[in-house]
């Protein structure tokens, strides 16, 4: 089935082999310009081949927003755990990569954002997510440290862990779950927070960006963490 969807002057879509180049462009353009330390392949090897990544494997997808013909956002969505270290081994085993979705490359260009580009292009990745039968889950992390991420992804997914402590060396991230509609709910915190206690083994530093999109597409540099921070605890039910 084809995705499509327009936004104001944007089409959105699921992307195609003309729109590789565009979208590679924004990529780079990000870590560049946005992250300031440049393309990494260990994080990023996936944007060198976006075809064989994204638009080759049934399972896997790229979207791309366009106004005219030139792509001004991305999103993708491959078969992907989380990676242990530096997460915790438990989010591993509770999202293997036979079952799990996770989100990628949610990026728009500076002048194109605020116009809910990322909020659609994640929607349209979440419709295609759905109508796999293979994938249970649709799993993404982000860095708080990034102002807007945390907020954003709370308006759309539900928390899963938080291994936030109040320590500047503590790892940033939260880690989330989409719902998908006809598939279990996503697990709830006070259930992960029994199965794995939040120790300093188990959260050191990450060394690679994370995906996210403060409805603006950006992803996690090696920033420091910011100073202050008062104790977090794991988001109750709702």
């Amino acid at each position: 089935m084809q995705q499509h969807r327009s936004v104001g002057p944007y089409e959105l879509q699921a992307a195609e082999h003309r729109h590789v180049d565009g979208a590679r462009s924004v990529m780079l353009d990000t870590f560049y310009r946005d992250f300031g330390y440049g393309y990494r392949s260990d994080w990023h090897h996936d944007v060198i081949d976006l075809a064989g990544t994204y638009l080759d494997p049934d399972h896997h997808a790229l979207f791309v927003a366009t106004k005219g013909d030139e792509v001004v956002g991305t999103t993708a969505v491959r078969a992907a755990a989380p990676k242990s270290p530096p997460h915790p081994r438990f989010l591993v085993e509770r999202y293997p990569e036979e079952t799990t979705a996770q989100l990628f490359r949610v990026y728009v260009r500076p002048e194109h954002r605020r116009c809910g580009l990322a909020r659609a292009l994640v929607g349209l990745a979440i419709e295609f997510v759905t109508r796999q039968p293979r994938y249970q889950a649709l799993y993404l992390h982000t860095d708080t440290r990034i102002d807007g991420a945390e907020a954003f992804w709370r308006s759309m997914a539900s928390p899963i862990f938080d291994p936030r402590d109040g320590r500047d060396d503590t790892y940033q991230a939260v880690h989330f779950e989409i719902a998908l509609p006809g598939r279990l709910q996503p697990h709830r915190d006070e259930d992960v927070e029994a199965a794995s206690p939040r120790s300093a083994a188990d959260h050191g530093p990450d060394q690679s960006p994370t995906e996210f999109d403060r409805v603006a597409g950006r992803s996690t540099p090696p920033a420091p963490p910011t100073p202050g921070r008062p104790p977090a605890r794991l988001p109750g039910p709702r």
